[in-house]
């Protein structure tokens, strides 16, 4: 049972939490119960040993020991006060006794009416017996299993959903997987159809596609023949020649598969070995009839299907995986070879050049770098010096991934004779790293830009 419940009282004062010390001067301390309340908890008494008050010059101080006032989260001050007024039983009562007993009744009528204008809580219910606890934000009130009304905070209530939330993703998720492998199922069975009904018209339109790609091709390689020096003709001229290979095995492969996809599919089917036979000696491996995605062992040198691509990929590692990845096959189909090839035809072409005077001799560094898709060549004239950086910042096209050596032959300096190491750092930076004495050198080497 509360506290608070069947006794007469006011609420002298309310605070909130403070440091263990609170003024209480104005008030009858004689009459007077301490209470106090926990977050959403009803208000209690202060046990007697938990707190004291003292009086200092008219200055009365409540003083509330730690335990207590660590768990309060706010103070109430209230006076209970009983009934002054009894039963006068005078046959012949005196005026003034009569007078003194009715202002008795009157005084306890104000407290009760006082009392209840405080409380502010109607029932209609005599069994309406207990204090509402005051509510914390965000917090509501509702009677327990005992039939106790407490407080419960709304985020119970959040979690609770978010549970039911969570459960019904988790059923739709499992429904909308099993929905996507019997999809699969059936756009394989599909693709099982369409290849057997559809073969000539696949490759009528792969040999379309290889011949749009070729003539795309040849177009770029006259432009960037146009754009470059006469030092890079000669690779130009031999790129032209292996397009014009690859494209000639190409046709020759298109124009055979094409001649026995106009068979019947029996036919077909008995060619399958020739077939990967003449792939074989293109592309360097055999045609899988499986997916990626499918279960089993992928055999590295084997050709792939992805299912959800169309693209044929070759595999680099042996693996059972059914996950496409760049570990395990590489993107072999036509708009990926046409990619590298039009990398191929990507030239560029610098030179950074400077003087430097060390000891009245005039020292002279020339570089030319010459790229082509993610190959670099440098060649030219540098002097050697010791963990020296030479100011050049390169341009992006030649910057690498790593950090990357090259290596020139020494000129004079027959201390030093042989070869000095250089590095391209991937900020474009040319420095070296070693204690070289000042020699002059000069050569031509390669790096990659990956």
């Amino acid at each position: 049972m509360d506290f608070k419940t069947g006794k007469l009282h006011k609420i002298i004062r309310e605070f909130k939490k403070g440091n263990g010390r609170y003024e209480v001067n104005g008030i009858d301390l004689e009459n007077t119960v301490f209470l106090y309340r926990e977050k959403a908890s009803p208000f209690i008494p202060i046990p007697k040993g938990n707190y004291r008050t003292v009086s200092d010059n008219n200055e009365n101080t409540l003083i509330v020991d730690d335990y207590i006032n660590n768990k309060a989260v706010e103070f109430q001050i209230i006076s209970i006060f009983n009934v002054n007024a009894s039963k006068y039983l005078e046959k012949f009562p005196e005026l003034s006794m009569a007078v003194e007993h009715t202002n008795k009744i009157v005084d306890d009528i104000n407290n009760i009416i006082d009392y209840l204008n405080s409380v502010g809580v109607k029932t209609d219910s005599k069994y309406q017996t207990q204090i509402l606890t005051p509510l914390e934000p965000s917090s509501t009130w509702y009677m327990n299993a005992d039939g106790v009304i407490e407080t419960l905070p709304l985020d119970d209530f959040n979690k609770k959903f978010k549970e039911i939330i969570e459960n019904i993703s988790e059923t739709a998720d499992e429904k909308a997987q099993e929905q996507v492998r019997k999809r699969l199922e059936t756009l394989k069975e599909e693709i099982e159809n369409f290849k057997n009904t559809k073969t000539s018209e696949i490759l009528e339109n792969i040999k379309k596609k290889e011949e749009d790609s070729l003539k795309e091709i040849e177009k770029i390689q006259n432009i960037a023949k146009n754009d470059i020096n006469n030092g890079i003709s000669m690779l130009s001229e031999t790129s032209s020649e292996v397009l014009e290979n690859i494209k000639s095995k190409k046709d020759n492969y298109i124009s055979e598969i094409t001649t026995i996809g106009n068979n019947s599919k029996k036919e077909l089917e008995s060619k399958m070995p020739e077939i990967n036979n003449k792939f074989n000696a293109i592309a360097g491996g055999q045609i899988n009839p499986n997916f990626i995605q499918d279960v089993g062992e992928k055999r590295i040198g084997e050709y792939y299907l992805d299912k959800n691509t169309g693209k044929l990929f070759r595999c680099i590692r042996t693996t059972s995986s059914i996950v496409n990845s760049a570990e395990y096959f590489k993107d072999m189909s036509i708009d990926s070879i046409t990619n590298e090839l039009k990398s191929l035809s990507n030239f560029s072409y610098e030179t950074f050049s400077g003087n430097r005077n060390v000891s009245g001799k005039i020292y002279t560094s020339e570089l030319n770098f010459f790229r082509i898709g993610n190959i670099v060549i440098v060649s030219g004239t540098l002097f050697a010096m010791a963990n020296y950086d030479y100011g050049i910042s390169l341009p992006t096209i030649y910057r690498p991934k790593t950090e990357k050596a090259f290596y020139f032959t020494t000129n004079f300096n027959a201390a030093q004779l042989g070869t000095s190491t250089f590095y391209v750092t991937p900020n474009g930076r040319i420095i070296t790293k070693y204690p070289y004495d000042l020699n002059q050198c000069s050569g031509t080497f390669v790096y990659s830009l990956d």
